[in-house]
């Protein structure tokens, strides 16, 4: 197991497959070596695959709490000169607006990555383990 929580597992061949999914998604959408990519997540599997995709493509990762007042988001946006942002379904309506505020970000707003849910994925060695 690559890594685990108490709901989700991923192997680690679940891990590689699902970043270079995450590497060939900003790939086609423009993402270059050199551009940063801005994580809004909340601790979960999910940030390893968006890390690990968007180093894949060569770019840089900049992470946002998903506690980040509206303030601090906005300032991590303007700072990291980030070219995307990569969320999640429930942190998407605050990022939306965040964007949709910010002037020199407005070009981002096309840019919205939604990773789906990763598959549930339990190791039949892991059955009865809490």
């Amino acid at each position: 197991v690559a890594a685990d929580d108490s709901n989700k597992y991923v192997t680690f061949h679940e891990l590689q497959k699902q970043a270079h999914s995450v590497r060939a998604f900003l790939v086609k959408r423009g993402f270059k070596e050199g551009e940063v990519a801005c994580l809004v997540l909340s601790n979960c599997i999910e940030w390893a695959v968006f890390a690990l995709g968007t180093m894949a493509a060569g770019g840089t990762v900049s992470g946002a709490s998903a506690m980040f007042t509206d303030y601090e988001l906005e300032r991590q946006f303007a700072d990291s000169h980030c070219t995307i942002v990569l969320t999640d379904d429930g942190q998407l309506p605050k990022v939306h607006k965040k964007l949709s505020k910010t002037a020199p970000l407005s070009s981002l707003l096309s840019a919205f990555a939604v990773l789906p849910k990763i598959r549930l994925f339990r190791p039949a060695y892991l059955n009865g383990r809490t």
